[in-house]
């Protein structure tokens, strides 16, 4: 295919892919809209040691920051949260709802908690940042100040004030993008499959022939095509009288 039929290919096939498109994000759309909203509710943890420039304590800190990964996939601490904040929530569902992610190199510990309440969603994140901060006073209790490791909350929880999930227009933006990228390809897949010759370019071609002339498709209405029809039978009728009347040469033997 040449450049230009790309071209005429969108232009006269455009309506397909403004149907896929269309069409998708419909269905992206009705989709994000029928999913629950959740809201998420964010709190960090900071490691601290009791004595600057300590290698030690800084490598005690880390791990202790790294193991609290595990935990958080521990149906035991799942128990305590939902025991503390008295959530009434299956351990199972909180653990669903909590992601965690450890930065040790920074010393924090970022917990974030989805749930279909903003106000539980900020309950069960402060809990369990709560939670992990009294354990380590408990820990630390009887140390020297200089051999210290301690967590502590950066900041109260947020509360958030809209729903982060489900993204509608997100996802129907990418709705209509898939749907364009279908309409483009049945465009061209139809094109492909068409093997009818549309003008006379196409004749010249795929024949090799040039063309001497065409005869432009005309819409009329059914009595403008009944008179049209009745003019060809007059002029054939008038044809065959013609021939008809004219003399006929013999030869004698």
């Amino acid at each position: 295919m040449q450049l230009k039929d790309y071209f005429n290919v969108i232009r006269t096939r455009w309506w397909l892919a403004a149907i896929a498109i269309v069409v998708a994000a419909g269905v992206a759309f009705v989709y994000s809209s029928g999913q629950p909203k959740l809201y998420e509710s964010t709190v960090t943890l900071i490691g601290k040691v009791g004595k600057q420039g300590d290698a030690g304590l800084y490598n005690g800190l880390q791990q202790q920051l790294q193991s609290y990964t595990a935990r958080f996939t521990s149906t035991d601490l799942a128990n305590q949260i939902n025991q503390d904040g008295k959530l009434d929530l299956n351990p199972d569902q909180i653990i669903s709802e909590m992601h965690v992610q450890s930065h040790p190199t920074d010393y924090t510990f970022v917990i974030t908690v989805d749930d279909a309440s903003p106000e539980r969603a900020k309950k069960i994140a402060d809990v369990s940042a709560d939670f992990l901060v009294i354990e380590n006073q408990i820990a630390i209790a009887g140390l020297n100040p200089d051999q210290q490791v301690y967590v502590q909350k950066n900041a109260p929880a947020s509360l958030p004030d809209k729903p982060y999930s489900p993204r509608t227009l997100l996802l129907t933006g990418a709705g209509a993008g898939l749907g364009l990228v279908f309409g483009a390809i049945l465009m061209f897949v139809i094109e492909f499959l068409d093997d009818t010759l549309k003008d006379p370019s196409d004749i010249e071609r795929y024949s090799g022939l040039n063309t001497l002339g065409q005869i432009p498709r005309r819409k009329t209405s059914n009595s403008r095509s009944q008179s049209t029809l009745g003019q060809m039978n007059i002029s054939n009728n008038s044809i065959n009288k013609a021939t008809s009347e004219q003399p006929t040469i013999q030869s004698k033997p």
